[in-house]
This record gives structure tokens, C-alpha cells and sequence, in this order.
């Protein structure tokens, strides 16, 4: 993903049309560099709607071999309410995470219909 991100307009014809890209992927320490390393590539912003409806879920316990990148998770939580990246940070602390497809197919439906690009 983060090397071929330079080349997603190209490959969806979206050379210059007006768009925003929108990341959603596990909660935890690496799926927070990915988002964060993309978006040093190219402005992406995390689909907040769909991580705030993952955060309603139960965390899993796991991933302690992953390594915090500060610099990276404060980048991603700035775009939480202060409750939701206290909790997330608080979590990961406590090598919790949440997996992406902690969300079912027809709750990603769901917000989806009423996405509406935060």
C-alpha cells in the first residue's frame, strides 16, 4: 500500500479531480505507522466514523511484539474527540488493539450509507 500510494490517481483516473482518501484499518500500533506513513506520502485522512464504531466493541488483547511510533499515533488520535484517543492510547498501553474487521460487513454498510467524510 504505502508504495504504490503515489500512484492511486493515476490507476482510478482521478488526475486532477478534487478528492480526499480516507484510511481505515486495525486499531494498533502498526496499522497507525501504515496510516501515518501515507499520509506523509499524500494527505489521508482516518474514517473517524468507522473507528468510533469500532471502539463500541470489545478490544482484543495481543500485538506485543509491535513498537509505539509516538509521533505517529498523535498524529492519528488529533483527529479523535479528546475521550476517544485517551481511549485508544490507553488501550494500546495495555497491548489492546482492534482489529479492522472487528466491524461486520453489514455495520460497514451502515456507516457507509451515512458516511459522510469524517
Amino acid at each position: 500500500i504505502v508504495s504504490n500510494i503515489i500512484m492511486l490517481e493515476k490507476q482510478l483516473g482521478l488526475k486532477n479531480k478534487k478528492h480526499k482518501l480516507f484510511y481505515f484499518g486495525d486499531i494498533d500500533y502498526e496499522g497507525i505507522s501504515i496510516w501515518n506513513t501515507l499520509n506523509e506520502k499524500r494527505h489521508i485522512i482516518p474514517a473517524v466514523t468507522f473507528y468510533s464504531k469500532l471502539l463500541e466493541k470489545l478490544a482484543a488483547q495481543g500485538k506485543e511484539n509491535q513498537k509505539e511510533n509516538v509521533g505517529a499515533l498523535e498524529n492519528f488520535i488529533d483527529y479523535f474527540s479528546n475521550e476517544e484517543g485517551n481511549k485508544i492510547k490507553m488501550l494500546l498501553k495495555q497491548r489492546y488493539y482492534y482489529p479492522q474487521e472487528g466491524l461486520r460487513k453489514d455495520e460497514i454498510g451502515e456507516i457507509w450509507r451515512k458516511f459522510d467524510g469524517i
